[in-house]
């Protein structure tokens, strides 16, 4: 009888010990499980920041003038080139057609259709000079030229746009050709810029 107490204590003793491995052996694992979760969550964060930053560079890089001239010096060239025949051509259309707009004047020249009644005329002024003398004489070849540097620079824009957005490439190019078909030009199918080197960005 003397002796169950003993074995009584033991017992408790022995589950005591078992529930305190238990109980260690949990903690250990949920620990285990936070910290995991923990630097799972940071790593994300991590992840989601370095790509932001990447693209807020891609992009800062897209729209440097001085960068983009740097690397690409020709493609440069040629936007700038097709840029100011855009606005001249621009400019001289608007000229010809205000040359061309019959003009209100206070005194309007008169010829006699017969004898009793005068009509008035309005003799348009002809565009001259050399330039003019230009495009009329190569007008097929001057559509041409235009037609490919308006190619070349909506490739350019196109594939820098690709370059920088490369997940939205088939979106891109089916926008920008479709742009380049409707400005006259006709579209490159392959690209004009060479991929990007990988470099650091200051």
């Amino acid at each position: 009888m003397a002796e169950e107490p003993d074995v009584i204590r033991g017992q408790i003793q022995e589950t005591r010990s078992a529930l305190t491995e238990k109980l260690e052996t949990l903690e250990g694992q949920v620990r285990d499980t936070v910290q995991s979760a923990k630097e799972t969550v940071e790593g994300t964060i991590e992840n989601v920041k370095s790509s932001v930053q990447e693209t807020v560079a891609s992009v800062k890089r897209t729209f440097d003038l001085p960068y983009q001239v740097d690397r690409h010096p020709w493609a440069m060239l040629g936007g700038s080139l097709l840029t100011g025949f855009v606005l001249g051509n621009y400019v001289e259309g608007r000229r010809q057609r205000e040359q061309l707009r019959p003009r209100p004047s206070l005194a309007p020249s008169r010829t006699v259709v017969s004898d009793r009644i005068p009509a008035l005329t309005s003799e348009p002024s002809q565009p001259a000079g050399l330039l003019s003398w230009l495009r009329q004489t190569f007008d097929d070849e001057i559509e041409k030229v235009k037609g490919m540097a308006i190619g070349a620079a909506m490739g350019i824009v196109r594939d820098l746009a690709k370059e920088s957005l490369p997940k939205l490439a088939p979106q891109i190019d089916e926008v920008m050709n479709s742009a380049t078909l409707k400005l006259g030009g006709e579209p490159f199918a392959e690209p004009l810029v060479e991929p990007a080197r990988p470099d650091p960005w200051p």
